[in-house]
């Protein structure tokens, strides 16, 4: 390590340090649940640990764990949004950074970069500088740093809740609070705001994938409305926090105006990436700003789950048999009748081998044909041979349902029109046959694809259009030799008429 980048972590460590221990803890503890998630950090997290002595635990449980690997493998990964983390002696923590050599307290350094550049990129500012450029901003951010539970210091703080009364009269009124809390949308906090109805709220939103959202009071005349988006669940927070951040500002506007133009230092601030406030706008406007954010979010959730609920609706459409899709577009109401096959369009002799017993089955249920489900398959392919012997529609659909499952490989073609494959590949490209849809195999390591077609359309061709066609390749094949002939003898000519040079 050089010795400029030594004295540079001395500065950010002597910057940390002027901070008194419960303001450094919180720091920390902010920074920590940051990285939750972060798999890159997993390492430097486990290490930081141990050297500061912090312990994690999921939100409102009594176990914690020494690492945050530890905690993540056994509850951490089932809900990420629910770690904390705490320090397990926050009276030893400016000693044990004082004692750390600069090699391990760089991974101090490291951790407040990542949840600061979190943060950065969450709000839309410039990113942080790196190198010792870094370091030199770290040493005077770090000194003048604050914690989340800084910026809500309070002021002339109201009259706090008082625990007197009987047990069960105080129970009955903190329910009632949560309670009006949990219907609302958001709670209105006051100090001593007791832990069972924070609790309470607290477990309603994650239960409704709400943002905790609560108002703190500051002084007589201004609020701070917060909100901690950790309740919702990670799955659905990421593409909704996005939406959140882009729309709140224009909702905030007014409120931060109307404190503003009565003298009030207002303004929206992300402390971290899951939390926002709206601080020092005036008391009366709290309660409908904090309204008004129950909707957004409202919306915002609900567009959501349809989006997500429409992606995985086709997800499950893509999933269904194709033949499945198809005999449910032809039986549904509204839909053109299937024109009628000629008597050429027949099965193939092997047809049923072709076909599940579940096919025939559905086949025969959406004619409302009385074979039961469960009969033997022998007995569904009896029941469909008679039932298109002498029902032409349902034999149109028969062909239209399961045209995949009867169409024509290039070998059986070549059989059914009497043609070469060099006439089977030519009339292919020029579009006279079709196809349906290219199957593939495997040969030599090699995904290998092969274009099947629609019987209809085979079986339909006569022999008449087929000679047609010979007929025409004939002509075409004359008329290039010819054009061949007519050029070679234009060439042959312009030599014979060129001088020949003489010495």
């Amino acid at each position: 390590m050089k010795a400029e980048t030594k004295a540079l972590l001395e500065q950010c460590r002597t910057a940390l340090l002027q901070q008194d221990n419960q303001r450094i803890a919180a720091l920390l503890t902010e920074w920590f649940e940051e990285m939750i998630g972060e798999a890159e950090m997993d390492e430097e997290l486990d290490d930081l640990c141990l050297l500061l002595n912090y312990r994690v635990q999921s939100w409102g449980a009594h176990t914690s764990y020494a690492t945050y690997t530890s905690w993540w493998e056994v509850e951490g990964y089932l809900d990420p949004s629910e770690g904390t983390f705490f320090c397990a002696n926050v009276a030893s923590l400016h000693q044990r950074l004082l004692d750390m050599p600069l090699k391990q307290f760089d991974l101090v350094i490291e951790l407040a970069y990542q949840a600061r550049s979190r943060v950065a990129e969450l709000e839309g500012t410039s990113s942080l500088p790196t190198g010792q450029t870094l370091l030199r901003e770290m040493a005077v951010w770090l000194a003048s740093a604050l914690p989340e539970s800084a910026h809500l210091e309070q002021r002339a703080l109201p009259p706090t809740y008082s625990p007197l009364g009987s047990q069960e009269e105080r129970r009955r009124r903190e329910q009632e609070w949560a309670t009006q809390a949990c219907h609302q949308g958001y709670l209105v906090m006051v100090p001593n705001t007791p832990q069972s109805v924070t609790d309470t709220f607290r477990h309603w939103c994650k239960e409704h994938a709400h943002p905790y959202l609560w108002i703190q009071p500051c002084g007589t005349h201004q609020a701070t409305l917060l909100a901690q988006t950790k309740t919702v669940v990670i799955r659905e927070v990421d593409a909704m926090l996005t939406r959140f951040r882009e729309q709140l500002p224009q909702l905030c506007a007014p409120y931060l105006t109307q404190a503003q133009a009565q003298g009030y230092q207002a303004n929206l601030t992300w402390l971290s990436r899951r939390q926002v406030a709206l601080e020092g706008i005036v008391k009366e406007d709290a309660e409908k700003a904090a309204q008004e954010v129950v909707v957004l979010w409202a919306g915002i959730l609900a567009e959501e789950r349809q989006r997500s609920a429409e992606q995985e609706a086709l997800r499950l459409a893509a999933l269904e048999p194709m033949w499945k899709r198809e005999l449910k577009r032809v039986r549904e109401p509204g839909q053109p009748e299937l024109p009628l096959l000629p008597e050429e369009v027949i099965l193939p002799a092997e047809w049923e081998t072709l076909l599940t017993r579940d096919q025939l089955s559905a086949f025969l249920a959406s004619l409302e044909s009385p074979a039961r489900s469960h009969a033997l398959k022998a007995l569904l392919v009896q029941y469909v041979g008679e039932r298109l012997k002498t029902d032409r529609a349902a034999r149109a659909q028969f062909f239209e349902v399961f045209r995949r499952e009867l169409a024509v490989a290039p070998w059986e073609l070549e059989a059914l029109l009497e043609c070469t494959p060099t006439e089977r590949k030519r009339w292919t490209e020029e579009g006279k046959l079709p196809v349906l849809e290219q199957h593939s195999f495997r040969k030599a390591g090699y995904r290998m694809e092969y274009p099947v077609f629609d019987r209809r359309v085979i079986l339909s061709l006569s022999r008449t259009e087929r000679d047609r066609w010979r007929a025409e390749h004939q002509a075409l094949v004359k008329e290039h030799r010819k054009a061949g002939a007519r050029a070679a003898a234009s060439r042959r000519k312009g030599l014979s008429s060129t001088p020949v040079a003489t010495s």
